[in-house]
């Protein structure tokens, strides 16, 4: 039963306190799921349309326990891997007016590297993807090399296996994409982080959040300035004219 398995799996690699967090944490999952019929229909998977055409393995959920996760404190305040809509990323980004070579693409909670993949076939300076598993920044680099070449336009595409608030923003204009990758508390300083950063590097930055259960951290500082929005997603625009001026 891949339910042992990944108990197993979690109870050697995780100290007992993180392995309670993150066992209580996907047990109320399971029981979501299980409620909403979803547990039942995981084993009648298929792989997706997009997962088919590219030959890659983006589809399948990976509980937070099924993973080799070394940052055990951070594995706390992460979602489960769960793939964007193949349909949502792209008209996410194909909505962004900007001038895509000027951009770096930047995922956090890349996980095995669908929104990588999409945003490659636009021609941005680069795209990166942060991932703090490395069993699923792996899937994602061997995903990365199936692109067919016609279908690359970006400049660099790689996942990186890294901490997101340890992460080394890149230079220049950003995109910064969160399918909801994190809970409250490390979302909380991951706004802060961003907000730091811009301050010290003002640049234009657009933020593509999406499942936004969070977006009141990024509402509550004035020069994030909402340019779409939904009930499920938001896109925002840095307005480096309300930045804090440093006293």
């Amino acid at each position: 039963m891949d339910l042992v398995k990944h108990l197993q799996s979690a109870w050697k690699r995780h100290s007992l306190g993180s392995f309670v967090q993150l066992a209580v944490k996907n047990v109320v999952l399971y029981a979501k799921d299980a409620f909403s019929g979803r547990l039942f229909q995981k084993s009648a998977v298929q792989p997706s349309e997009f997962d088919s055409s590219l030959g890659v393995d983006t589809e399948e959920i990976r509980e937070l326990w099924s993973l080799d996760v070394d940052a055990a404190d951070n594995a706390a305040y992460a979602h489960r891997y769960q793939p964007s809509p193949h349909a949502f990323a792209t008209q996410a980004i194909k909505g962004l007016v900007i001038d895509h070579s000027r951009f770096t693409f930047v995922d956090f909670g890349a996980g095995k590297g669908r929104v990588l993949l999409i945003a490659a076939q636009w021609p941005f300076k680069a795209v990166f993807g942060v991932e703090f598993s490395r069993e699923l920044c792996e899937i994602a680099s061997a995903n990365l090399k199936k692109i067919p070449p016609e279908r690359c336009r970006a400049g660099r595409v790689e996942c990186h296996h890294e901490d997101a608030l340890r992460y080394a923003l890149p230079d220049g204009p950003l995109v910064c994409y969160f399918y909801n990758p994190f809970t409250r508390p490390l979302m909380v300083d991951m706004v802060e982080r961003l907000a730091t950063d811009l301050k010290n590097n003002p640049r234009e930055v657009y933020i593509l959040y999406a499942q936004t259960d969070n977006r009141d951290l990024f509402d509550k500082q004035d020069f994030w300035e909402p340019i779409e929005s939904t009930d499920f997603h938001v896109i925002y625009r840095a307005r480096l004219d309300k930045l804090p001026t440093h006293a």
